[in-house]
C-alpha cells in the first residue's frame, strides 16, 4: 500500500517523492552502485535497528563505501531522521522502510570519491507486525541462471535484484507464485520474491525435527530476520541441521522434496509458506506457529 506522494529522506533532509530529487548521473541509476537494506517498523519503532545498521555498515565496508559516522549507534541521529519521517507519512501502524546508499555523482565509471548519499523510504501496512500468508506457494526451480558466491551477494544489490526478477518473472510465465534460486553447485540458497528458505523435515533416525536453513556461504542473503527465526525455532525445540550433523549443511533439491514444510522469509515480505514444489504437497503448521512467535518478538522488542 503506497502513499501517493509520500515524504522521503534524502541525506537528512525531507522531499517530496514525486521531486527531481538526483539526475541521470546518480551511481544507483547509472551504474548499479547502490546497496539496501530493509527494516521493520512497528508503531513506529524501527524493530532490530541494531542489527540492521551493523548489516548494512558490512556491505558498505565490503564495497569500499565510505560509513557515514551518523550510520553509527552512538548517536541516535540516524534513528530519530527516519522516525520522523514515518510521522510525517503518518504511518502509526506497521511499514517496511528501505535504505539506499549510493557514491556521490560521478560522470564516469570509476567514482571520484567513496563517499556516499542515502535515500530512506517506507511502505505502510495494514498491520502492525510481521505478516504470515494463509495461502500457500506453488513453486519449482528457477534454471536458466545460477548465483555466483561472493561476500558482496550475501547482500541486497541491484545484481542479485536483477536475478530475482528474471526468476519470478519465468515463474509467472509458467503459472507459478515464486521460484528457488540455485547457486553454482546446484543449492537452493534463495526465494526469488521472498528471501531465504527454510526447510523443516524428520530425522529419520531420532524422530526429530530439523530445520534447514539457506546458508550465506553458500550465497544466500543475509538478513535480521533469519536469525530471528532461527533463535524462534531453537525455542519451539527444532534442532538446526548444522547443529544435528556438526557440519553446515545445503539445502540440497532432494532435501526440499523430501521435506515436511518449507517457507520463506526475510524482513520485507514477512513469511510464506510452500503448498507445492514439483509434485510434493506440505503443510505449513510448524511454519505457522513460527511465525505467530516471530511477530510477538517483532511487537515485543525494544531498540
Amino acid at each position: 500500500m503506497a502513499i501517493i506522494n509520500q515524504q522521503i529522506l534524502l541525506n537528512g533532509h525531507y522531499h517530496l517523492s514525486s521531486s527531481a530529487i538526483f539526475g541521470t548521473e546518480n551511481r544507483s541509476f547509472a551504474y548499479g552502485d547502490c546497496i539496501t537494506e530493509t527494516i521493520h517498523s512497528c508503531a513506529g519503532r524501527l524493530c532490530f535497528f541494531k542489527e540492521h545498521m551493523q548489516n548494512l555498515r558490512d556491505a558498505m565496508k565490503i564495497a569500499d563505501m565510505e560509513i557515514p559516522q551518523k550510520f553509527y549507534l552512538e548517536t541516535d541521529e540516524f534513528y530519530s531522521e527516519i522516525s520522523k519521517m514515518l510521522v510525517k507519512n503518518k504511518i502509526f501502524k506497521g511499514s517496511n522502510v528501505k535504505i539506499m546508499v549510493f557514491r556521490t555523482e560521478s560522470e564516469k565509471f570509476i567514482p571520484d570519491s567513496n563517499k556516499i548519499e542515502y535515500i530512506v523510504t517506507c511502505n505502510p501496512m495494514n498491520i502492525t507486525g510481521i505478516p504470515f500468508e494463509p495461502e500457500g506457494l506453488f513453486i519449482d526451480i528457477y534454471e536458466d541462471y545460477r548465483k555466483s558466491n561472493s561476500p558482496l551477494k550475501n547482500y541486497n544489490t541491484h545484481e542479485s535484484t536483477f536475478l530475482r526478477t528474471l526468476a519470478v518473472k519465468q515463474a509467472y510465465k509458467n503459472r507459478l507464485n515464486d521460484a528457488l534460486i540455485l547457486n553454482q553447485q546446484g543449492n537452493i540458497i534463495a526465494s526469488a520474491q521472498y528471501g531465504n528458505v527454510f526447510v523443516i523435515k524428520e530425522d529419520r533416525e531420532t524422530s526429530k525435527k530439523i530445520i534447514y536453513s539457506s546458508q550465506t556461504r553458500d550465497g544466500a542473503t543475509k538478513d535480521v530476520m533469519k536469525n530471528n527465526i532461527l533463535t524462534i525455532a531453537k525455542k519451539i525445540g527444532l534442532i538446526p541441521a548444522e547443529n544435528h550433523t556438526l557440519i553446515s549443511v545445503p539445502i540440497t533439491q532432494e532435501i526440499a522434496e523430501e521435506a515436511d514444510e518449507i517457507f520463506f522469509a526475510n524482513t520485507e515480505t514477512g513469511i510464506h509458506w510452500v503448498k507445492a514444489f514439483k509434485d510434493k504437497r506440505f503443510y505449513h503448521q510448524i511454519s505457522e506457529q513460527i511465525a505467530k512467535e516471530i511477530n510477538d518478538l517483532y511487537l515485543q522488542t525494544e531498540d
